[in-house]
């Protein structure tokens, strides 16, 4: 409700209200000085200019100016998807046996996928609250629980359930998380760890975040077999 209040009440000068999109060249530009609406409004009022993001990812694309993604309005929700990880540990604490966690997973799955795909309009990028990352929109919030709902409901099936999986190579992730963090940021601009690939399509990131993602899991396995883990 605070998320939806201050996103589509809140008057942002030159902007008005409830402006969802990148502003820059989006929209032809009509929206030039508006990126985030409401929610870098609120930010550059909080916490300054000094204390943003500078380079948000809709600078490439769209020439943005600088905003947050996690700022103050965007918690909001992000604590909403926090819950529904809780409500997730409760359904595994609450019952023992794999039919009733299963089906409350599910439940819970496909209530939220349902709400989220409306507000976005079942579109990846239209509806009346677009699927966006960078906003914490309430459709994002939910088409990712809903999503994380299922594919728990999956992986406990498959691995604890009917044990034809054991988990691994991603577990060998959590196993040396430090390396792969630190890694990542460090090399995220070097290939085959990852690469400028800019412009307005979603492919190009979307193949090199695959390519690096893929290539920080073989050098984790890659350490789990040396027994190599480096922890602080």
């Amino acid at each position: 409700a605070l998320w939806l209040m201050l996103t589509f009440l809140v008057h942002v000068p030159g902007c008005g209200r409830g402006y969802l999109g990148p502003g820059g060249f989006a929209d032809g530009g009509s929206h030039q000085g508006c990126t985030g609406g409401s929610h870098r409004y609120i930010d550059l009022k909080v916490f300054g200019s000094n204390h943003i993001y500078d380079e948000p990812t809709c600078t490439e694309a769209y020439g943005c100016q600088s905003y947050d993604p996690e700022g103050l309005v965007g918690a909001f929700d992000a604590v909403l998807l926090t819950y529904l990880g809780l409500i997730a540990g409760r359904v595994m604490l609450s019952y023992q046996t794999p039919g009733p966690r299963v089906k409350r997973l599910l439940a819970w799955s496909f209530l939220c996928l349902l709400v989220g795909a409306s507000h976005c309009g079942f579109s990846q990028n239209n509806g009346s609250i677009p699927v966006n990352k960078n906003l914490w929109s309430p459709s994002f919030v939910l088409v990712t629980g809903g999503g994380g709902f299922a594919l728990l409901a999956l992986l406990y099936v498959i691995i604890d359930h009917l044990k034809l999986w054991d988990g691994s190579p991603i577990n060998y992730v959590g196993m040396n998380s430090i390396v792969v963090y630190s890694g990542s940021d460090i090399f995220e601009e070097y290939f085959p760890f990852g690469w400028n690939a800019s412009g307005q399509s979603h492919w190009a990131p979307l193949a090199a975040n695959v390519i690096g993602t893929g290539m920080w899991v073989w050098i984790a396995t890659e350490m789990h077999r040396r027994r190599i883990f480096i922890s602080v």
